[in-house]
């Protein structure tokens, strides 16, 4: 799934900024995740990370960071593999903090994550 579909006319910095709140949908969708990040499966924590949706939207945000490169949307110095990853680790630890504690990470949270991310992306003036 492109992220492309829930942004349609967004930049690729705005695209990220969605995917943090698609992460955070779709953890729903997957009671096994859920279960994990709210640390109730300390045995299979190492599985998350393989599971086969999370693996194809990482790589769907690595792709689409490499299309956005390519249209100078986003700085060309960084490695979209790794900001896509790093996206996902950042997102999946919001996650757990949101779902071990019962409290919804604070809004001005996530301001301050979308925040460092695009000040990463942003391509120099």
């Amino acid at each position: 799934m492109g992220l492309e579909r829930s942004a349609a006319g967004a930049s690729a910095r705005e695209q990220l900024f969605l995917f943090v709140g698609e992460l955070r949908e779709r953890v729903d969708d997957h009671p096994l995740a859920r279960r994990v990040l709210s640390g109730l499966e300390p045995e299979v924590a190492a599985r998350l990370l393989t599971i086969p949706s999370l693996v194809a939207l990482t790589a769907a945000l690595a792709d689409e960071l490499t299309e956005a490169q390519a249209a100078s949307d986003i700085r060309p110095d960084v490695d979209p593999a790794e900001v896509a990853v790093g996206l996902e680790t950042i997102v999946l630890a919001l996650l757990m903090a949101e779902l071990q504690t019962g409290l919804t990470v604070e809004p001005e949270r996530q301001a301050g994550v979308l925040a460092v991310m695009d000040a990463a992306l942003r391509p120099h003036s």
